[in-house]
């Protein structure tokens, strides 16, 4: 028989210790979920320029007793002082990514107010400000690639 063969040895420790090297590396996604978590508070920054929910649907407009009562940017919606915005944070941790705002105002205007709460500031529509669109879940995506890569790499 002609032909060519390759014989291949592998020091089966070195795989080993290069193999749980790697799967050590993924257990920690801390640093994954980090680069999540700054994507997600870009993400959402635009989301507040754009005056959008994470769906593409627009924001509700502001009522004209709404845009009467504000001080500064009376046509902009949930940007007085862009502090709702200014308040969103990430905990990035190895086996979770948590994001949002700690405020109970960003609760009222995730989900709106209800009709048992008093008129006013309280009974708002909703306006999602957080979750993750379609664009967002596939720069997750590239991101969970590239860090599987470059566990892979080293």
């Amino acid at each position: 028989m002609s032909g060519v063969k390759l014989n291949i040895n592998f020091d089966s420790k070195q795989v080993a210790r290069e193999l749980n090297e790697l799967v050590d590396s993924v257990q920690d996604r801390t640093a994954l979920h980090r680069d999540i978590g700054e994507y997600m508070q870009l993400s959402t920054a635009e989301r507040f320029a754009k005056e959008q929910a994470p769906d593409g649907t627009p924001w509700e407009p502001l009522k004209e007793s709404t845009k009467k009562r504000k001080t500064k940017n009376r046509n902009s919606i949930l940007r007085e002082n862009d502090f709702l915005r200014d308040t969103l944070a990430y905990d990035a941790g190895s086996d979770a990514m948590e994001f949002g705002s700690n405020r109970v105002q960003a609760a009222l205007m995730q989900w709106g107010g209800t009709d048992d709460m008093a008129p006013g500031p309280a009974a708002v529509e909703a306006r999602p400000f957080v979750g993750v669109s379609n664009d967002d879940e596939d720069e997750i995506i590239q991101l969970a690639d590239d860090f599987l890569m470059s566990a892979v790499r080293h």
